[in-house]
Order: C-alpha cells, then sequence, then structure tokens
C-alpha cells in the first residue's frame, strides 16, 4: 500500500485474531521505527513489551478495564526517557539532567513520533492497534509495576495484532480548518467546525444509531473528564518539567 494511502486509511483496531505476532516481525517494525525523527539526535524513549499476564491484567485495570490491553497479541508501553541520556550527560562531565521542561518536551516529542511510526510500520504489514492514554489514568502505579527509574515516565501503551474487525474510518477536520497562512484564523472556525460536526453526527449514527452524539460533545466530554490532575506531580517526581 503506498504510503499516503496506508495514513489515511488508519482506524484503531480493539479486536484482534487469535494469531501471534512473529518476534522477528515486531522487531523488524520497532528497527525501522528507530529511523524516525528525533531532537538532536538524541532518541528520548524506551518500549516495555509487556509479556507477563499478570502486569498485563494490572495495566488493563490501571487503563479502565479496556479488556484489549489484557487480550492483544502485543502490547507495548512507550516511555520518554531521560535517565539513559542523564547517565551519558554525568559520563562525559556535563552533570546529570535537572528536569528542564525543553528536555522533559523533547522527550514526550521523541516517543510519540516513534510511536507513530511503529503503528505506521505494524499497520503496513497488515496488523492493526490502537494507543492506550488510559495508562495515564494512574501513572505512579505503572511506573511502580514496570520498575521505571528517575527520568523515565509511562506516555501512553500500544495493542498490536492482527485484525479481527475494523471500523471504517473516520472523518476528520477539514484541512482548511487546521491549515493557517502566516497567522492563526479565528474567524474560520465557526463554520468548519459547525460543518465538520454534522458529518461527525452522522458517522457516529451509522456506528451506533441509539447513541447519537456530535464531534463537539464527545471532544468536550474527553477533555474536561480527563483531567488526570495526578500527572503533574506524577512527572515531577519522575524528573520531568521540574524548571
Amino acid at each position: 500500500m503506498k504510503l499516503l494511502e496506508l495514513i489515511a486509511s488508519h482506524v484503531s483496531v480493539r479486536a484482534f485474531q487469535d494469531k501471534t505476532v512473529e518476534q522477528t516481525t515486531l522487531e523488524n517494525i520497532l528497527r525501522a521505527a528507530q529511523g524516525t525523527s528525533t531532537s538532536s539526535h538524541v532518541q528520548a524513549y524506551s518500549v516495555i513489551r509487556i509479556s507477563n499476564s499478570q502486569i498485563r491484567q494490572a495495566l488493563c485495570d490501571v487503563s479502565g478495564d479496556q479488556a484489549w490491553v489484557a487480550s492483544a497479541p502485543e502490547f507495548l508501553v512507550f516511555c520518554a526517557d531521560l535517565n539513559r541520556l542523564s547517565t551519558i550527560s554525568q559520563s562525559h562531565g556535563q552533570g546529570p539532567l535537572e528536569g528542564y521542561c525543553e528536555h522533559s518536551l523533547a522527550s514526550v516529542v521523541d516517543v510519540a513520533l516513534f510511536a507513530q511510526s511503529v503503528l505506521l510500520g505494524a499497520e503496513s504489514v497488515g496488523l492493526g492497534g490502537v494507543f492506550i492514554g488510559g495508562l495515564r489514568n494512574d501513572t505512579d502505579r505503572v511506573i511502580e509495576l514496570l520498575g521505571l527509574p528517575d527520568g523515565v515516565f509511562p506516555v501512553f501503551g500500544m495493542c498490536l495484532g492482527y485484525p479481527a474487525t475494523k471500523n471504517t474510518v473516520k472523518p476528520r477536520l477539514p484541512l482548511n480548518e487546521i491549515l493557517h497562512e502566516n497567522q492563526y484564523d479565528l474567524v474560520k472556525q465557526d463554520d468548519n467546525v459547525s460543518a465538520y460536526d454534522n458529518l461527525m453526527q452522522l458517522y457516529y449514527g451509522d456506528r451506533d444509531a441509539a447513541v447519537p452524539r456530535t464531534w463537539k460533545a464527545t471532544v468536550s466530554s474527553a477533555l474536561q473528564n480527563k483531567k488526570r490532575e495526578h500527572i503533574k506531580a506524577s512527572l515531577a517526581k519522575q524528573g520531568f518539567f521540574k524548571f
């Protein structure tokens, strides 16, 4: 499949065939994803493959009982990792990293870019997957379960496997809503978003006619109900966003 077609055809997959993902396939995907752009080539990320069923179930519980976390053929936890870099910096007489926002933000960007490449690579060989931001419901518990040292923070998880079923592709915002010229244009928001809201209402209705909803209502609820007020303290405890 051509790359642009592959990107545009992405859907989140939560139902998987009872089929193992070969170790070599997973490693090839991860190795290829390492070619993703990274700030100053620091590669500030680590991935933890969860094969232990008890840890899987515990992560499922943390994520809000998303059953696919426990049942997917593969589950990966993507971490922003400044620990490795802090050790390197100290060994070269530059001192440890001290939790500056720039380093913290760069590591989160690095791991997000890397993970997207992992998912695209997986989809290119017939796999499907879904990101699991629900791990951030209790990051301290995840840190404990995975034995994460200072300077390492779990940003999200990812289920992977061969799809059993797939939804149709969700419409995205019109390009002229997200593409601005020279300066941010506030004027165009109302018309574009309202038209998109109507389109998404039809999409959600086709998926579940019993639960009519709009995009505006869906995203507003998602944002306001996922404030995760513990995150700031949890990040600081791991050495992120201190200064």
